[in-house]
């Protein structure tokens, strides 16, 4: 009888154990995301002062994302990952110019953001890391994520690198040349190309019109019209 209840005791133990282990947390990446600020928002209420401050402005698509580890100023790229000397792992979105607004850019160019993506991109985030000790991947909920393969226009400023002006006033979809979505700026792309004169508004709406052949169907289409004709 003795031996029987040593029995069920034991296989008792064994199932709380194994039910322990499966309620642990998986654990898929060792990477460490977190959330901080790095842009303070200036409040562009008009196009002319972002079109004022920004060093260039153009329409492209996104080609490529990319992680490297750069200096705090964004002027130095690090690629000995086993250095002691500060880091942060950027952003880099390699676009493809369309059409230039304001400044000098052609071909294909890299903007460098600070911050990695939270959740995704997670492998290519590791890889760029390296042999850094700290897998502390910062990020700012303000400052939007780019998608490959579309189309946006980007306010930027050039510091050594290409770089977002500001983490709100930067990035706007070009599927809304009138703005007027949540969570988006309230100047919009049509605004902006105004402002940088009449040359760039006409080959910017130029532009749009050629990626945008069945414009007519969309429902701002009557809008549209009053500008492109």
């Amino acid at each position: 009888m003795k031996r029987l209840f040593t029995l069920f005791l034991s296989l008792f133990v064994i199932f709380l154990c194994s039910c322990g282990r499966g309620n642990e947390p998986t654990v898929n990446t060792p990477l460490n995301f977190k959330e901080s600020t790095y842009c303070g928002n200036t409040d562009y209420d008009n196009a002319d002062k972002l079109v004022n401050d920004a060093d260039i402005i153009l329409t492209g698509t996104v080609k490529n994302i990319s992680f490297k580890l750069f200096d705090e100023a964004m002027k130095k790229e690090i690629k000995n990952t086993a250095s002691k000397k500060e880091s942060l792992l950027c952003t880099v979105y390699t676009v493809e110019v369309k059409n230039v607004l304001k400044g000098k850019a052609d071909g294909a160019v890299d903007i460098v953001v600070k911050g990695g993506i939270p959740d995704k991109y997670e492998k290519e985030q590791l890889e760029a890391l390296g042999e850094k000790p700290d897998k502390t991947v910062y990020y700012s909920t303000g400052t939007p994520i780019l998608d490959t393969d579309k189309r946006y226009m980007l306010v930027l400023k050039k510091n050594g690198r290409l770089t977002l002006i500001d983490s709100f006033y930067s990035v706007y979809p070009l599927m809304y040349p009138f703005g007027n979505m949540p969570d988006m700026p309230p100047l919009s792309p049509g605004d902006i190309a105004a402002a940088c004169g009449e040359e760039s508004e006409k080959a910017f709406w130029a532009q749009w019109q050629n990626d945008n052949p069945n414009w007519r169907q969309r429902d701002d289409a009557k809008e549209l019209s009053k500008i492109i004709g």
